[in-house]
């Protein structure tokens, strides 16, 4: 798995663009919109199947990465919403190295 740069795609040509790359190659994540436009991408697997903390946001206009720090449990397959006051709510899914996550955790922009 390589990290490469994001394809975003122009709605008003139907054409794609290379981006920034993400820091971390991940698979088994969740990406979730922000009420500012961007784009949160959290948790999930890296090459090795290693449960990752670590989450990105993705800006739409500058077309860039940046962290979006750690997450407290590492997670794959979880669930991840949007709240309407701007925070996502991150809950369950599982850590291959222990056991099913039972605990939520709240994103704040």
């Amino acid at each position: 798995m390589q990290r490469r740069g994001w394809l975003g795609c122009d709605p008003a040509t139907g054409s794609w663009q290379a981006t920034s790359r993400m820091a971390t190659a991940r698979r088994g994540h969740h990406a979730e919109s922000l009420t500012d436009g961007t784009i949160l991408v959290a948790g999930g697997l890296d090459a090795t199947g290693t449960p990752l903390t670590s989450a990105e946001v993705y800006d739409t206009r500058s077309r860039q990465w940046t962290s979006a720090g750690s997450m407290h449990s590492a997670r794959a397959a979880f669930g991840m919403a949007a709240l309407a006051d701007g925070r996502v709510l991150v809950s369950g899914g599982f850590n291959p190295t222990g056991p099913q996550l039972a605990s939520a955790e709240l994103y704040t922009p």
